[in-house]
């Protein structure tokens, strides 16, 4: 993986930091709305138990892995977000998008 100076590294974990909160927000809210489905007895609690250790496993361990076990390489997690329009390109200075730019060819949100 490329060396890229200190200040497109900070950028580069700041996106990344950022994607990984609007994911991890979004699933977040989706499990909230299973609590409030158990609250109103419209599930039990073995439903939502079920649910939270899905969410553990599942979602939550798969975006941990993507945007935190990505050490320092995290224009791979910045494409990905910027593809699937997670981040905005507005989000990203020019210097970070011109270092994403090809890899985003490689990406096709239809398969994700």
């Amino acid at each position: 993986m490329q060396d890229y100076p200190k200040c497109i590294k900070k950028q580069l974990c700041e996106l990344s930091g950022v994607a990984y909160k609007r994911e991890l927000d979004s699933a977040l809210s989706d499990l909230h709305k299973l609590f409030e489905a158990w609250q109103q007895n419209k599930i039990n609690c073995w439903d939502l138990s079920d649910a939270i250790h899905k969410f553990h496993d599942g979602i939550s361990r798969d975006l941990y892995k993507q945007y935190v076990m990505s050490g320092s390489h995290y224009s791979l997690p910045v494409a990905y977000a910027l593809a699937r329009k997670i981040l905005c390109r507005e989000e990203i200075s020019d210097e970070v998008y011109q270092l994403i730019e090809p890899m985003l060819s490689f990406i096709s949100c239809d398969s994700i």
